[in-house]
């Protein structure tokens, strides 16, 4: 979370419940917003494991039914994997 605000991302929700899943926090800047799914891994060849088909897709839901009310805003989704020694990477959701 440090991470994107130090880029100058605005935290604009902390887990949000939306009728499809969770998200687990939601940035802006500008006309950008990003969908973060946070997963922690105790080592990366296990990553798949930490992130089912079904959430995936729940996540890609969400950034569809999310476009709708921020019409005028881009949607991104993105997995942040956080490793051991806090190292964190992002995968953009297609």
């Amino acid at each position: 979370m440090r991470l994107l605000q130090s880029k100058n991302w605005n935290l604009i929700f902390h887990r949000l419940k939306t009728r499809v899943a969770e998200v687990d926090l939601i940035f802006e800047r500008g006309p950008q917003i990003i969908l973060v799914e946070v997963k922690t891994l105790n080592s990366r060849w296990r990553a798949d494991q930490r992130l089912g088909r079904q959430q995936l897709e729940k996540l890609k839901m969400n950034r569809t039914m999310l476009s709708c009310f921020a019409r005028k805003k881009n949607l991104e989704a993105y997995i942040a994997w956080v490793e051991k020694d806090n190292v964190v990477t992002f995968c953009e959701v297609d």
